[in-house]
């Protein structure tokens, strides 16, 4: 709880030329932050000392903070996550996900927006759909599923797409298996390449600073 002190206290001798990074591995909005008001403190404090900064959240809740971070536009890039397979399934009926028009709310207020699908859910994800609703800004980008690295994804996934979207299942044990995963991908990068907005990775802003000086 005392997060916003400490972190001040590194801020001031923090090299101005390095971009800080929030939510490289968990949301900064998780539903927590409607009680703490962790992650405004924070912001605040980049605010103060004008240092550069990327944020990655998959929830709306960051609307809540909309003003305080356009007010340092100069400073911000905001990254939103839309691989959500509940969300996903909701969004193909309905045309509607709360954080694609969060995404557009910043993007039309000044703001630096990228958006990612990575993993990149085939038969879950209508890229096309998500594009068209989106601001035309908001580039995003797409990665590919990565069961041969790291064997927990499918632990993780395979019982969401069985209560979300369980005529999917089966295709996606298949794309456990071997290499179907990345040449599934594949094909689909290959779909999309001549589609100025959709992108790979890394990201194409100064991002270098951002996890030991690597790319």
């Amino acid at each position: 709880l005392n997060v916003v002190e400490v972190f001040e206290k590194e801020m001031q001798t923090w090299d101005r030329g390095k971009r800080l990074c929030f939510g490289s591995y968990c949301n900064p909005y998780d539903s927590i932050e409607s009680k703490y008001r962790l992650m405004r403190g924070l912001l605040h404090v980049v605010k103060k000392y004008h240092i550069p900064f990327v944020l990655t959240t998959s929830s709306s809740l960051i609307l809540d903070d909309a003003e305080l971070i356009a007010s340092m536009k100069d400073q911000a890039i905001i990254v939103f996550e839309f691989s959500r397979v509940e969300r996903l399934v909701s969004f193909n009926k309905t045309g509607l996900h709360e954080v694609m028009d969060a995404a557009n709310k910043f993007a039309q207020m000044g703001v630096t927006v990228l958006a990612t699908v990575a993993p990149y859910l085939a038969e879950i994800i209508d890229l096309n759909a998500i594009l068209e609703r989106l601001d035309d800004s908001i580039p995003i980008y797409i990665d590919s599923l990565d069961f041969n690295t790291n064997p927990s994804t499918a632990e993780r996934l395979l019982p969401v797409v069985k209560q979300h979207k369980p005529e999917c299942l089966a295709h996606y044990r298949w794309l456990t298996e071997g290499d179907n995963a990345m040449r599934e991908f594949q094909e689909i990068a290959e779909k999309y390449k001549d589609n100025p907005r959709v992108k790979r990775f890394p990201f194409e802003i100064q991002y270098e600073n951002c996890f030991g000086g690597e790319k």
